[in-house]
């Protein structure tokens, strides 16, 4: 697996890659073993990144020269179902787009008596593909190029019999050369495979469900029995995550019955040709999406016939964030959400950022561990506002504290940045509820993806940056 540290949720911190031991340390959690431990014939040379349900370690065989590398995946429960299940996945699917399996095995090294799962896959070097679309700019025919490897990983896939069920963009990586690899089969599925969940859904990413799975949520009371998945829920995940890499935000869930401008309206920099294909992959209609093998195939003619306009650099700006936000066709976004917009980009992600609190506190909103998927609940906790009205004259001074001690924030979700925001507070983060995350301390908000309304997504969820300077006191304001 590659470098996927923009993407991965948070794990221990007891790890230290400078210090090498040749032998494994028992009291270690999975995801904090020292290099030069060692988990069955192989030896970790450092950790690669951590999800939700495992930690990813360079590792090698042990006594062999010269080191090949090779990613091993270390699930953080002991017996953990999910590992057998990407196991089966990654046997039956073959694919140069998706990580060759060469050995699964049990730790039994960690924690109680229990031993863990784990995988061994090929090294495969990349960052995720947001990241990837962000940092290097891409030319609208690098994208066409980039989607299409994932089309025809996912084609691999179905054609297996298999499906994802869990496409997104901070599960795909994309190397130094270009080449794709979709990973993370854990959600996937194969026939025979027994459910990993109860309820309506299986485990996956709320705004990469497809309208047929949301429905199917929203109606399961009358009919308790989980959704099946298809190969065009796939495809629909493929489009939202196409959406997002070239308009920055996701498309509105289905089910809010909100106008979708299409990625070319949203974007002026997105191609024509290359908005039609993302909307086709958004299609309601499974039949119209097609399949992930002929998207790809027409992604790939749409490379070789673009003109020379394809290959100047791509941007999504700040501009096109903010103007999905505030545009009256969004309606997926709650009318009190774009009034409070409409004052300031600070007012507005200060005021969301309170009325979330309130909203939360009141049982509006599930806990964020609580969901689907989610980080346990150490990880839950939220910083207390004053137990005070929130008025428009204290909305104002929050703003104005704001502007003091941060950068004016965005009125729709931005990724997680690599290191603090100008006058973001810096570790150590004491406070109740206050979590550190590249340098910087944040608070985690009890709100499903997609974030909006000022809200940073980090690892599939949402976070807002705590202020250097104390908080104002909102019993000084009438």
């Amino acid at each position: 697996m590659g470098n996927i540290e923009s993407t991965q949720p948070a794990c221990s911190s007891k790890f230290f890659p400078q210090k090498r031991f040749s032998v494994s340390q028992p009291s270690l959690p999975p995801d904090a073993l020292w290099p030069g431990t060692d988990v069955g014939a192989w030896r970790l040379l450092g950790r690669a990144g951590c999800g939700t349900y495992g930690a990813v370690y360079r590792a090698a065989r042990s006594g062999s020269e010269p080191l090949e590398h090779v990613a091993l995946k270390l699930s953080l429960y002991p017996g953990d179902e999910r590992f057998e299940r990407e196991a089966e996945l990654l046997s039956r699917v073959h694919h140069p787009a998706v990580p060759r399996l060469r050995e699964r095995g049990e730790w039994v090294g960690g924690p109680g008596i229990k031993p863990y799962p784990y995988l061994v896959m090929d090294w495969v070097e990349g960052v995720s593909l947001y990241h990837w679309a962000r940092s290097t700019r891409p030319t609208t025919r690098q994208l066409f190029r980039v989607l299409a490897q994932l089309g025809h990983a996912l084609q691999a896939t179905h054609d297996a019999g298999c499906l994802h069920r869990d496409v997104k963009g901070d599960n795909v990586l994309v190397g130094p050369d270009g080449r794709l690899t979709l990973v993370d089969f854990g959600c996937g599925t194969y026939p025979g495979a027994s459910p990993l969940t109860e309820g309506p859904l299986a485990p996956g990413t709320r705004p990469y469900r497809s309208p047929q799975a949301l429905r199917h949520q929203r109606s399961y009371w009358r009919h308790v029995t989980p959704y099946e998945a298809y190969p065009a829920d796939d495809v629909y995940a493929m489009g939202v995550t196409a959406y997002r890499m070239v308009t920055g935000v996701y498309p509105p869930l289905s089910i809010e019955k909100a106008v979708r401008p299409t990625p070319h309206q949203l974007n002026p920099h997105v191609r024509p040709e290359l908005s039609v294909l993302i909307e086709r992959m958004l299609s309601e209609s499974p039949r119209k999406r097609g399949s992930a093998g002929g998207l790809a195939y027409a992604l790939e003619a749409a490379a070789v016939n673009a003109g020379p306009e394809a290959d100047v650099p791509f941007v999504v700006t700040e501009q096109v964030r903010t103007q999905y936000a505030l545009s009256p066709t969004h309606r997926g976004v709650p009318s009190r959400w774009r009034e409070l917009a409409r004052l300031s980009p600070g007012v507005a992600a200060v005021a969301a950022y309170v009325m979330l609190y309130f909203f939360t506190m009141r049982g509006t909103h599930h806990p964020a561990w609580m969901l689907p998927g989610g980080p346990g609940p150490e990880d839950a906790r939220m910083t207390g506002m004053a137990d005070t009205a929130i008025d428009a004259s204290t909305l104002l001074s929050f703003s104005q504290w704001t502007r003091r001690t941060l950068a004016p924030l965005p009125v729709v979700a931005y990724d997680m940045p690599s290191k603090p925001l100008k006058g973001q507070k810096r570790p150590p983060c004491t406070r109740r509820g206050e979590t550190e995350i590249n340098g910087g301390c944040w608070v985690l908000l009890a709100l499903e993806l997609p974030c909006k309304d000022g809200g940073y997504e980090w690892k599939g969820r949402c976070y807002m940056p705590m202020g250097a300077d104390e908080r104002p006191d909102s019993s000084r304001y009438p």
